[in-house]
């Protein structure tokens, strides 16, 4: 049965093979009462796979951002000793640093 607010929508029967040490722990999780069937634990820990895909998405998406910020920040700063200190500025800075910044693709 579903938990409270939760209907059970008809949907084919699928096949999961589960190791020995999972297919006892979700009988540990049913025989306890935490849950009503092998299907409904199933489904618990899928949501949660899921969730943690979100959070992993949205994780991936703050390092990519905080990556460009950085990459705007040294061509601001190239730019500026560009400016104070003349075009050989750039040619004085560290070679993995010309080639981050001359290399990014976003």
């Amino acid at each position: 049965m579903p938990g409270p607010g939760r209907q059970l929508t008809a949907t084919p029967i699928r096949s999961v093979t589960l190791t020995e040490r999972h297919k006892k722990f979700v009988e540990t999780l049913v025989s306890s009462g935490r849950f009503e069937g092998e299907s409904e634990a199933l489904r618990a820990g899928l949501e949660l796979l899921k969730q943690s895909e979100k959070e992993r998405e949205l994780k991936l998406q703050m390092l990519s951002q905080a990556i460009e910020s950085g990459v705007k920040d040294l061509d601001a700063w190239l730019e500026w000793s560009q400016s104070k200190f003349g075009q050989d500025a750039a040619a004085r800075a560290p070679k993995k640093t010309r080639r981050l910044s001359a290399t990014r693709s976003w």
